[in-house]
């Protein structure tokens, strides 16, 4: 799931990696509930080595911006 979470200057990166369906959108939930403590004017989510994505999935990734 989270292959690595890079903050710097208000600016935060998550590379997510494997797949993002049901079971693993639930702890990325609780993984994000820590980011919500970061400041960031700017979060870019790197999707670029996830293998599947359902709609729970999706529904992890706008619940960052809850």
């Amino acid at each position: 799931m989270f292959e690595r979470i890079h903050s710097e200057d208000g600016l935060v990166r998550l590379h997510l990696r494997g797949g993002l369906d049901g079971e693993a959108s639930r702890a990325m939930r609780d993984g994000c509930c820590a980011l919500a403590e970061v400041e960031a004017r700017e979060v870019v989510i790197d999707l670029s080595n996830v293998t599947h994505l359902d709609g729970s999935g999706v529904g992890a990734i706008s619940f960052l911006f809850k």
